[in-house]
């Protein structure tokens, strides 16, 4: 995976709204709009997975569900909109550049520090 802009990916974050439905513990964006369609919370996940897990999240957000947390509609998929036709390649590889830099937020439970 090509190495993108971490800035340049909360720029993307942003343009595209992830914030709707991903908190990001620590940043200034906007709540979740609505509570029973929100995706994980971000701030923790950089040191949890690999840039490619990220990529395949974003580009197919179906490939990987929790089971039993919401993140999937009732046809097993993934409520996670498909940005595939409106974000560019280089959007994608600095969005991933972007949650890779995020780290747990000091004093976040045990369980969610990555270990």
């Amino acid at each position: 995976m090509a190495n993108g802009d971490p800035m340049k990916g909360r720029e993307a974050f942003a343009k595209f709204e992830c914030y709707a439905c991903h908190e990001v513990k620590g940043e200034t964006f906007q709540a979740p709009k609505d509570k029973k369609n929100v995706g994980p919370e971000l701030s923790a996940m950089g040191p949890m997975h690999k840039a490619e897990y990220f990529a395949e999240s974003i580009m197919n957000p179906s490939a990987v569900i929790e089971k039993g947390k919401g993140y999937e509609g009732p046809d097993g998929l993934s409520k996670m909109p498909l940005f595939n036709e409106s974000m560019t390649v280089q959007e994608a590889i600095d969005l991933v550049a972007y949650l890779r830099s995020l780290k747990p937020v000091t004093g976040a439970p045990a369980g969610h520090r990555g270990h």
